[in-house]
């Protein structure tokens, strides 16, 4: 034992390093002496006391620490320390200088690495495993899901347009039905007939065009003189002199008719229409009376003069004619007189007619 030397502390350590509780260092220092230096029995036995006083103190101590330990996990429980802040406390330069040498230090460090690394390894998985990740499938898999989605996807979308294209259908229909009923119901209301004429009124023969402005529609022409026509736009002319009601009837598509009418009024145009030459007053009933034949003569003048320019006769009435008297009720010699007729026509023609009559009695 002489020849041995012991480093307590080493061995001490070495077997309770797991404790955090420091042990003076004097007394690891004087137990390492006396065992180590040649002393007496009763030196020895002193030392050996201390020793085992060192070995009560450390059994008092591993239990305070089991202790300790037990109070930890039960505290653990209701809040515990980040693993940081724990290892920090544990493992701390200063704490590994003062209990052990540089080598002991690596390996204690290497050592809470490790287990730093493992419980960091620990908390990760743990993590990985609390997060929902999705489940990975195969590409087969997903490849006959994904056909399962398109196919219904395309069956739910072809049901769709089906829907949609009668919803569309109908719409239409109803549209066009409504359109076609607006339609009809416009041209109804918009179905008036209108005569257009260049004239309404004028003189015999009097040409007359006629029109209106509705389209799409069948026509037909009443002229009010037993004359007609089809078409949407004629002339016609009215020979006679006189009124006449002009109908227009136009029928659409629909068989809905619009009647309109029109008043025309032809006047008769003036004429002089025979002078005679020689007249025979001599009462026997013919040709008694020299008489201007005319029409539609608003004004009228007759004028008659014997051989030397004297007057002998005047008329203004077309009904009056001259007798064979002089203006003094004396018969008048046979012979050549002239006459001198002046008039105006209703339809505003001016007539100056001279000549020459011979009486005969």
């Amino acid at each position: 034992m002489s020849n041995q030397k012991y480093d307590i502390e080493k061995i001490y350590k070495s077997k309770l390093e797991d404790f955090e509780m420091d042990v003076p260092k004097n007394a690891w220092a004087n137990i390492s002496n006396n065992i180590n230096t040649p002393a007496s029995s009763g030196f020895l036995a002193s030392s050996i006391t201390q020793l085992a006083a060192v070995i009560s103190a450390v059994v008092v101590i591993g239990g305070v620490v089991a202790y300790s330990l037990t109070q930890n996990k039960d505290s653990k429980k209701i809040e515990q320390p980040t693993l940081v802040e724990k290892q920090e406390q544990k493992i701390t330069p200063q704490i590994l200088i003062n209990k052990t040498d540089n080598k002991t230090v690596k390996a204690i460090a290497e050592i809470k690495e490790t287990e730093l690394n493992s419980k960091q390894s620990s908390n990760i998985k743990k993590e990985k495993e609390s997060t929902k990740e999705p489940v990975l499938l195969e590409k087969s898999s997903i490849d006959d899901i994904q056909n399962i989605n398109n196919k219904t996807e395309r069956q739910t979308l072809s049901e769709t347009t089906k829907e949609e294209a009668l919803n569309v259908t109908e719409t239409e229909t109803n549209a066009n039905e409504q359109s076609t009923e607006g339609e009809n119901k416009l041209e109804e209301l918009n179905l008036s007939a209108e005569i257009v004429t260049s004239s309404s009124k004028g003189y015999a023969p009097l040409t007359v065009e006629f029109s209106h402005n509705s389209e799409n529609v069948e026509t037909n022409w009443n002229f009010g003189d037993g004359e007609d026509a089809i078409v949407n736009k004629i002339e016609h002319t009215y020979n006679v002199p006189g009124t006449y009601t002009v109908e227009l009837e136009i029928t659409n598509k629909n068989r809905k008719t619009s009647v309109a009418q029109t008043v025309i009024t032809v006047l008769p145009i003036s004429k002089i229409e025979s002078i005679p030459n020689i007249f025979t007053p001599n009462n026997d009933g013919n040709n008694d009376l020299f008489v201007i034949k005319s029409k539609n003569l608003e004004s009228y003048s007759l004028i008659i003069f014997d051989s030397k320019g004297t007057e002998i006769f005047e008329s203004t009435d077309l009904t009056i004619g001259w007798n064979g008297l002089n203006k003094y009720g004396e018969q008048a010699q046979e012979g050549n007189y002239f006459y001198l007729i002046k008039a105006i026509g209703i339809d505003g023609e001016k007539y100056t007619k001279k000549g020459t009559v011979r009486l005969e009695r």
